[in-house]
């Protein structure tokens, strides 16, 4: 009995945590904030996602509109700002992408100490960035 009534107090514990972030992302950011950082993603309206950005602060949600905003231009993209976003966010689909979307970039400009230096913290693998490695390991 004793062990059947701590897994259920795990499982709620683990619901919990599951669902306050649900929680505070409904809380936060309303369908209407999505639907124009959506149509100002769409149409490239880049100071509209930064007057939006604060809505989307403290929800899971919060790193898009950073991400919208660099991935966005790229090629221009400050470096400091690029690597700031890597460093609070390490890890998962948002940044994997602008990764690779900035390794791209800097493979293009012939930026290769920032490629060789970003390169080996890109996880998985694809064909362009074995070419841009063939590229930099030859030069």
């Amino acid at each position: 009995m004793a062990l059947t009534c701590i897994k259920w107090f795990s499982a709620a514990l683990c619901a919990a945590a599951f669902l306050a972030p649900c929680a505070t992302l409904a809380q936060g950011v309303r369908d209407a904030d999505l639907a124009a950082a959506k149509e100002a993603l769409r149409k490239g309206r880049w100071q509209a996602i930064e007057q939006l950005k604060p809505r989307f602060a403290g929800t899971l949600l919060e790193a898009y509109p950073a991400y919208w905003l660099l991935d966005g231009n790229i090629q221009n993209a400050d470096p400091d700002a690029v690597r700031a976003f890597l460093a609070r966010n390490p890890t998962g689909p948002l940044a994997e992408s602008l990764r690779r979307d900035w390794l791209k970039a800097l493979g293009a400009a012939g930026e290769w100490d920032l490629f060789r230096a970003e390169r080996p913290r890109l996880v998985g693998s694809d064909a362009e960035r074995r070419i841009d490695a063939g590229r930099v390991e030859g030069d």
